[in-house]
């Protein structure tokens, strides 16, 4: 439900607790005893919810004229922003006061009525007098009927002095009291507010009648003081001689309020939840300084209810209210923040290795004169009363990297716990707040969610494949691993055989610098988390039915499981020093899960190359540290054909990416061969046309190690992509030509 701006008309729709004050007013102007004219002022800024208050006590007053019959008031309500010209609001008044007083039905009110109406066009007729109708002119034309006629027969209907007389002379006679209540007075233009004024002063001061005046105070100042000269505050205490302030609207019951209307909206999106602890760390700095009225609600609620329709599920719901109380209140402030994705996260960061860093104070200093220059001449009252420093603690909550970068925040954060919560401040999350559509949007929470808690192993499997088609595999990963704490036993373990199934198969990029890594090693990662949510006591049995069930694919995936444990434990090539790897399984059971590695290994072999793996490094790296003699004695026997040898030879190369890609000869290749082997089965799959039916890695490789030998690249470290693509082209012609 969105929410209009109409004030309330009655009690029962009273929010903020004003029914006191309005029975209060609507006494008060009920008692107001004076056969002259006495004007109140009803001063409240716009939003303080002036016009409601005014409507309470106007029913407040039909009520107590009910219970009172011997009470009379004509109540008479004008509202004089309706009217765009100036030259219709003394018409326009004085018909309205008219209809009022002939609608009641009694004859000394009707004929009250009908004088005012012939006062007004006295009036009227009166401004073409040299004199006087300039200074009625201000009050506007009217075009009379009569006009013709009254010119004809007299003038004494048209002696303004003589009409008035005439009405006040009636207002005496009768008992009732005259309520005028004009609102909305500091919505007109500065010329129209003083000639409401001047009719209020001077046109219309009737006996028995109380006006009542219902505008903002500054407003109205300002406006007079434009049109009149001098002090308008002077000008306005002359006028006025009662002057009654809305009183301030407790922040309790604002606040109130506030959070009810909030509920109502998020439980008509029933997939969004909210932390209450991360909710009182953002409301008080990012929400709260701006909500001063329930005018200011109304819009901020209405616009949180606009995005939450189109993108509710995929954001965090405190972020979003925050990050639009700041497009609502302080529209500079959040086009700075749109536009600086890479100041406020994590985005591409890579903290300088080179230059030193800047100090806290040197940033704060930095961003000051920032955020001051997107103050300066603003008009907007809610800017003028902020400064630098309040915006830099409203950032530094909402975006804890920017919080660190100046000072303002020393706790420390979780980014994955960031992401996990699809916070405003996660790189990846950043820029839905502000798309506003699904469309920008990877995948789906309810995607996430539902791979983590409900999808069967082979549907995760199918689902993080078509992801890696579409190159969006990386990112969803990592939306699960923010999951894992969270993930029960028997999640983990579906889970991670889905991951030890499909890992192999995945080769999204994380991005495309320089820096990055692949789905397939970000999931084989995610496995020993997910593996230390399973109780200690049945992890081995878990980790031997998945090696029991593994093909050539999932064996690479859980190796390289293996090693990071055997790492964790300071084996290998950690060289006796423990790593940061979990060690979710004992000592024990590893050196027991090396033998069943082997034996499985051993079996798989039997039927299928260890080079005809996806990627068998990591197996030949297990087999040479587990069973060295089985592995020597194997190699032997795969390199009798070449084709063998030059697969083998990948894991001799180093692939290097920068400004262009090159390649590295290790001397990984001695092991097992030497130089001229394989020299010779380089050049045997040429003559046999069969090398470039190879991967095109293995075609890379087989000639950056060529060129590492040849005589003009004897000198370089590395061989470059451009020298290995002309000496692939050139050995495809000679080829072809043969």
């Amino acid at each position: 439900m969105f929410y209009s701006d109409d004030p309330i008309t009655s009690r029962s729709e009273d929010l903020l607790n004003r029914k006191g004050f309005s029975n209060l007013l609507a006494k008060t102007m009920l008692n107001l005893k004076n056969t002259n004219t006495f004007i109140v002022g009803l001063y409240g800024k716009w939003g303080s919810g002036k016009t409601s208050i005014v409507n309470m006590a106007l029913n407040e007053i039909k009520s107590m004229q009910e219970k009172n019959t011997e009470q009379k008031t004509v109540v008479v309500s004008f509202e004089p922003w309706n009217f765009s010209d100036t030259n219709q609001l003394l018409t326009q008044f004085f018909i309205r006061l008219s209809n009022e007083f002939r609608s009641k039905g009694e004859k000394s009110l009707t004929t009250i009525g009908k004088a005012i109406i012939k006062y007004s066009d006295a009036i009227h007729l009166a401004q073409n007098v040299p004199g006087v109708g300039e200074y009625l002119k201000l009050f506007g034309q009217r075009i009379l009927s009569t006009l013709g006629k009254q010119l004809v027969t007299g003038l004494e209907d048209n002696d303004i002095f003589k009409q008035k007389e005439y009405i006040i002379k009636l207002l005496k006679k009768q008992n009732n009291q005259i309520l005028i209540v004009i609102d909305d007075i500091d919505r007109l233009s500065n010329d129209q507010i003083r000639h409401m004024f001047r009719l209020v002063k001077s046109v219309a001061d009737f006996p028995n009648t109380v006006y009542l005046l219902v505008f903002d105070e500054e407003i109205v100042i300002r406006a007079l003081e434009t049109v009149q000269g001098g002090s308008g505050k002077d000008y306005l205490e002359k006028i006025i001689q009662m002057p009654i302030h809305v009183p301030d609207i407790q922040k309790s019951v604002l606040r109130d309020v506030f959070l009810d209307r909030l509920e109502s909206i998020r439980i008509n999106h029933d997939v969004i939840t909210i932390s209450s602890e991360y909710w009182q760390k953002i409301y008080e700095p990012c929400i709260e300084p701006f909500v001063k009225n329930l005018r200011d609600i109304k819009r901020l609620c209405n616009v949180v209810q606009f995005k939450l329709t189109a993108i509710g599920s995929e954001i965090d719901f405190t972020d979003m209210v925050a990050i639009t109380s700041i497009e609502v209140f302080l529209s500079p402030v959040y086009e700075w923040i749109k536009d600086n994705k890479e100041v406020l996260t994590e985005y591409q960061y890579i903290p300088s290795l080179i230059t030193k860093e800047k100090m806290q104070q040197d940033w704060l200093d930095y961003y000051d004169e920032q955020f001051r220059s997107l103050l300066e001449d603003n008009e907007s009252d809610i800017l003028k009363n902020i400064n630098t420093e309040d915006i830099c603690i409203i950032l530094s909550r909402l975006f804890p990297f920017f919080g660190k970068k100046v000072g303002k925040l020393y706790d420390t954060y979780d980014k994955n716990q960031l992401r996990k919560n699809n916070q405003i401040s996660h790189p990846e999350k950043f820029d839905r707040y502000f798309h506003l559509s699904i469309e920008h949007i990877d995948y789906s929470k309810a995607e996430v969610m539902n791979t983590a808690n409900i999808f069967d192993s082979e549907a995760i499997k199918q689902n993080l494949i078509n992801l890696d088609i579409k190159r969006k595999s990386y990112g969803f990963l990592e939306e699960i691993r923010a999951l894992i704490p969270d993930i029960n036993p028997e999640r983990a373990r579906i889970l991670t055989k889905a991951l030890v199934e499909v890992s192999s198969q995945l080769d999204t990029i994380s991005s495309e610098s320089l820096i990055s890594l692949n789905s397939c090693i970000l999931a084989q990662s995610m496995i020993l988390d997910l593996i230390d949510r399973i109780p200690s006591n049945e992890r081995m049995e878990f980790i031997l039915s998945l090696l029991k069930e593994a093909n050539s694919s999932s064996l690479q995936t859980l190796g390289s499981v293996i090693n990071q444990v055997e790492l964790g434990y300071g084996r290998l090539a950690a060289k006796d020093i423990s790593q940061s790897y979990k060690k979710i399984i004992t000592l024990d059971e590893l050196k027991k899960l090396e033998v069943e590695f082997c034996k499985k290994t051993k079996e798989i072999l039997k039927s299928k190359c260890l080079f005809d793996f996806d990627d068998s490094r990591m197996v030949y790296y297990l087999l040479g540290c587990f069973v060295p003699d089985y592995l020597k004695s194997y190699m032997k026997e795969a390199f009798e054909k070449d084709e063998n040898i030059l697969r083998y030879l990948c894991n001799s190369i180093t692939t290097w990416k920068g400004g262009y890609t090159s390649y590295e000869i290790t001397d990984e290749y001695s092991k097992y061969l030497t130089k001229e082997q394989i020299l010779y089965a380089i050049q045997s799959q040429k003559m046999k046309k069969a090398f470039f039916n190879l991967p095109k890695n293995v075609q890379y490789n087989s000639a950056a190690f060529f060129l590492h030998f040849d005589e003009k690249f004897t000198d370089e470290k590395r061989i470059s992509q451009a020298d290995i693509d002309s000496l692939l082209t050139l050995w495809e012609n000679e080829t072809n030509n043969n």
